[in-house]
């Protein structure tokens, strides 16, 4: 989908002294959807800007005739919501500290990596968008808060004071306002103002009003007709003036016209019910908060995020609720000086918050602070956009790209090493022949020495060979398959071998499993990797307990022993290359267990404790049932194959 601000394609502003460089970065943004201006120097971008804003600017550190840092400088001044990143081929300390000083939002290192450069583009877009977003909300409140106010304002009021049979004897001139009569005429006419009642409320209004003569305050609703036959509504309140002796002597009241505040009432709902579309369809969460952290709104996406109904998060407190607790103290601290006026107001944040269902969400918030008549803080307004999936997809593309740097770099170690390694074993080989010419002699030592070389070299031969393995991930060969019936095969011939003595391995397979798609020799390949590791960690003898369950859409392995545990500073690293607690290892078995399961489309994770032991937990994707019905084989591709009776 091609970047757009409130429906417009996105302008940006390239300025290269190399024409090479303008002309691939114009075809690659305009092939992402951008609409590119594209100018040699500081003078034309300048000229350009006159005529045309843009959204953002890539500007060449070294420019011929002028400098990118004065032409980003004139920018900013000129256009400060324009976003302008620097590039550069020459990355010092000095040059870096100038950029950020000049007021840049970023800069990229040339060669530029233009996947990187179209994230942090699309990253600063989504930004202006909340920003475009907050401001239209803002707007929408302020306008419905000053229309309020000034029909709340302008509002008509009437003191009367009446006898208790209901007899006017005072009116004041807003009268004449409310109903077009003088209170000259209706007082000297009793029987005016009572037949000004609507006919259709006069008979309640009666009956309502005999209240008063039993010393009872009324405050009534009903309908009026102007000497123009308009016909408003009326909130009538009257209080009943008792005498000495307990009895009603007289009655004052304050008849207000309702009509234009029903009329303003009927015009907020419209505009709230707009409001609350907007904030029904928002993409974005939006939450507000009062001054003591507490929920008062909060709409369906920030609901869906968080995965709670409205009802159950306003009136709670936000950061006991949807915090973790590793954050929520020192947050919630820092959100109370706020509040009290002791910092400065934060705009943009990024924290997790907790979900209903323990999950961590990473949002990206623009905040906004809610102020009273006197300027005080009295809570906050946030749009806030979940960017975990978009962090998750970051971390994925710079770990792949780490992957695929290190199989390249292993490919070329393996292929320098492998033929020397090779002419290395067949002259000692070659030595060890050698050797039994030397009859009558003692050559018990050199044969020693030969065989431990020989002995090395097979293990570097091994090292290597993992390596080439690292480099070339053979393609997964996917099937429907048994996975208990996969586990029992591989223990019955690997258990004898596998297992020493002072291990006992404990097999608890559900037997509700259904198929799962996945690379058979794969799994067993990484099984056994997991078991020799387990095997490994309790030199002294454990417990290796290897179970199978059902997981969602899915089923998983467990491997779980009873070892020393992983201290949780190195399980966040135990899937790297070439990372090893062990004194022998490459470090890869982990590393081409992850490769080889996310190849089918499984996923492998590991918990651990120190003291208590780790469990490695794979997941396996369900098989799709074979088709069963001849329509069902035609879509599939496949025969269909009669059952055998």
């Amino acid at each position: 989908m091609a970047p757009r601000i409130g429906g417009e394609p996105v302008d940006l502003l390239v300025v290269d002294d190399d024409l090479g460089h303008r002309e691939t970065l114009t075809d690659v943004f305009e092939a992402a959807g951008y609409r590119v201006w594209a100018v040699p120097g500081a003078e034309p971008a300048l000229e350009l800007l006159t005529k045309q804003a843009v959204a953002i600017a890539l500007l060449d550190l070294k420019l011929a005739g002028g400098s990118g840092l004065d032409l980003l400088r004139e920018i900013k001044k000129r256009h400060p919501e324009t976003a302008a990143y620097i590039m550069t081929a020459f990355a010092t300390v000095e040059n870096t500290v100038d950029t950020l000083n000049a007021g840049a939002d970023g800069y990229f290192l040339k060669p530029l990596n233009l996947d990187e450069v179209k994230i942090v583009l699309e990253n600063q877009l989504a930004q202006q968008r909340l920003r475009i977003e907050k401001r239209l909300l803002e707007r929408a409140v302020r306008i419905s808060e000053e229309r309020y106010r000034s029909l709340v304002e302008n509002l008509p009021v009437v003191v009367y004071s009446a006898t208790p049979e209901g007899a006017l004897t005072f009116l004041s001139p807003t009268v004449t306002q409310l109903l077009g009569y003088s209170p000259e005429e209706l007082l000297a006419n009793p029987r005016l103002f009572r037949g000004r009642i609507d006919p259709r409320d006069r008979a309640r209004v009666l009956q309502e009003r005999k209240r008063l003569l039993a010393g009872q305050p009324l405050t009534l609703e009903y309908r009026l007709r102007r000497r123009d036959r308009q016909v408003l509504e009326v909130l009538d309140r009257a209080q009943p003036m008792l005498g000495p002796d307990g009895t009603v002597v007289a009655v004052d009241g304050i008849l207000e016209d309702l009509t234009e505040r029903k009329q303003a009432a009927e015009a907020l709902r419209k505009e709230r019910d707009w409001a609350q579309r907007y904030l029904n369809t928002a993409e974005v969460i939006l939450v507000a908060l009062d001054d003591k952290g507490e929920i008062t709104l909060i709409n369906p996406k920030g609901c869906r995020v968080l995965r709670y109904q409205a009802s159950d998060l306003i009136g709670k407190n936000w950061f006991e609720t949807c915090l973790p607790p590793a954050n929520r103290e020192q947050v919630y601290a820092i959100y109370k000086r706020l509040m009290a006026g002791e910092m400065e107001f934060v705009e943009y944040s990024e924290n997790e918050v907790l979900t209903s269902s323990g999950e961590l969400r990473t949002i990206a918030w623009h905040n906004t602070a809610l102020t009273d008549h006197s300027g005080r803080i009295i809570g906050t307004l946030s749009s806030g956009e979940d960017i975990t999936e978009r962090n998750r997809l970051q971390a994925e593309l710079v770990r792949a790209e780490r992957m695929a740097s290190i199989g390249r770099i292993s490919a070329q170690v393996a292929h320098e090493v492998r033929n020397p390694l090779a002419s290395v074993s067949l002259n000692v080989e070659l030595l060890a022949d050698e050797l039994d010419s030397y009859k009558g002699q003692d050559t018990g030592e050199a044969r020693a020495i030969v065989a431990t070389i020989l002995k090395e070299v097979e293990r570097l031969s091994g090292i290597v060979e993992e390596y080439l393995q690292y480099s070339r991930l053979p393609a997964p060969r996917l099937a429907s398959i048994e996975l208990n019936a996969l586990i029992e095969e591989f223990l019955e011939f690997s258990r004898s071998s596998l297992i020493p003595e002072n291990i006992q391995l404990k097999w608890q397979p559900d037997a509700a499993l259904a198929p799962v798609r996945a690379d058979a020799d794969q799994v067993r390949q990484v099984l056994l990797n997991l078991i020799k590791n387990s095997i490994e960690a309790m030199p002294g003898g454990g417990t290796i307990v290897l179970r199978t369950l059902r997981a969602g859409a899915g089923a998983a392995i467990e491997v779980q022993d009873n070892g020393p545990g992983i201290d949780s500073q190195d399980l966040e690293k135990i899937f790297d290359p070439f990372y090893t607690s062990k004194e022998v290892g490459t470090g890869l078995g982990l590393t081409l267990a992850r490769q080889l399961l996310e190849k089918q489309g499984a996923t492998i994770e590991c918990r651990s404790e120190v003291g208590k032991g780790t469990t490695f937990r794979i997941w396996l994707p369900l098989a799709p049932p074979p088709p069963n019905r001849p329509e069902e084989a035609a879509r599939s591709g496949k025969p269909s194959v009669p059952s055998p009776k």
